[in-house]
């Protein structure tokens, strides 16, 4: 087990005469900043707008929702990073799984691609970019998909959220669900995939205010000859991932917040180089990672100064039946 901690604190004096400028009033726009949001393989994850995202480039395995490698801005999947609210979401084995993550997109703002300055303040664990997602406000309505295909392909979706308000003051009540499962024979013998995921959202806003809790749960196998070796060999990747988040935002004034939140990650893997192969008492290649997380961050308006913060604690784990230390 190791833990890490991240602090940042940043300022910026202004200088020179004040001058008068118009306030115009905020616009939120939630539609992606790409025209296909939804792949026609299988149902929508979070990295699946980011297919067409000029700043970033997927390195795919049989389909993007299968597995993702994520670069920015010349570097590898290694140094590119996720961050969902305040906090950062990574995994301590690899950086191929650093796209596992069980939230429905109905929940989450449009992405935001994160580099250099904003990088430094923003993110942890990241050294080429991040791509960075805020908690969506909750609303009255839903949707509903069902789609097939060739090669046995099946695919539905279901979303469903809630909001009330509370008093007169604007207190606001919200709740969401999603469930989606999808399921292929696939355009290749043995690139078959089967995925399912579910995930709930409980929030408590008003105008200037948000608190979001969320579980969700996502187990996927899928199977790609030469998936990671060039040894002929038909592969497959079995993968569960439970994430557990709660995350509390405040506006404190045009362009200036407040916002805390804490996670925790539970990512197992089971990686078959031959399907094939007999299986014995234990699998040769099973990884379990577990990370939990807290992170706060702002920004604050001190009339000569502004002020950007930000904090960040980690604590992370590996278990291995193959992943050895030694010298």
């Amino acid at each position: 087990m190791k833990f890490a901690v991240y602090l940042f604190c940043g300022a910026a004096a202004y200088s020179g005469q004040a001058q008068s400028a118009a306030t115009l009033p905020s616009v939120t726009v939630y539609s992606d900043r790409v025209a296909n949001q939804s792949p026609g393989t299988t149902f929508a994850t979070p990295v699946s707008a980011l297919r067409f995202e000029p700043l970033v480039d997927i390195q795919s395995r049989n389909l993007a929702e299968g597995q993702a490698d994520l670069t920015i801005r010349g570097g590898i999947f290694e140094n590119s990073g996720f961050q969902v609210g305040a906090v950062s979401l990574l995994d301590p084995q690899t950086g191929h799984y650093l796209a596992e993550i069980p939230i429905a997109p109905e929940m989450l703002s449009q992405p935001n691609v994160l580099t250099g300055a904003a990088l430094a303040a923003g993110a942890i664990n990241a050294t080429a970019g991040a791509i960075g997602y805020q908690w969506r406000p909750t609303r009255n309505g839903g949707s509903a998909n069902v789609a097939a295909g060739k090669y046995g392909f099946v695919r539905g979706d279901f979303y469903q959220g809630f909001a009330r308000e509370l008093n007169s003051g604007g207190l606001r009540l919200g709740a969401d669900l999603a469930v989606a499962s999808s399921r292929s024979d696939g355009s290749i013998p043995f690139g078959e995939h089967r995925f399912n995921r579910v995930n709930g959202r409980l929030q408590l806003a008003r105008s200037d205010a948000q608190t979001d809790l969320f579980a969700g749960y996502q187990e996927k196998f899928f199977g790609w000859p030469n998936m990671y070796t060039p040894f002929n060999s038909n592969e497959t990747e079995d993968i569960e991932t439970v994430l557990f988040a709660v995350n509390h935002r405040a506006r404190l004034g045009e362009g200036q917040f407040f916002e805390v939140g804490a996670f925790h990650r539970r990512n197992k893997d089971d990686y078959a180089f031959n399907r094939f192969a007999p299986v014995g008492p234990v699998h040769p290649f099973q990884h379990t990672t577990t990370i939990s997380g807290a992170a706060f961050a702002g920004r604050r308006d001190l009339g000569s100064l502004l002020l950007n913060f930000r904090g960040e604690l980690l604590s992370d784990q590996l278990a291995s039946t193959s992943l050895t230390a030694g010298r």
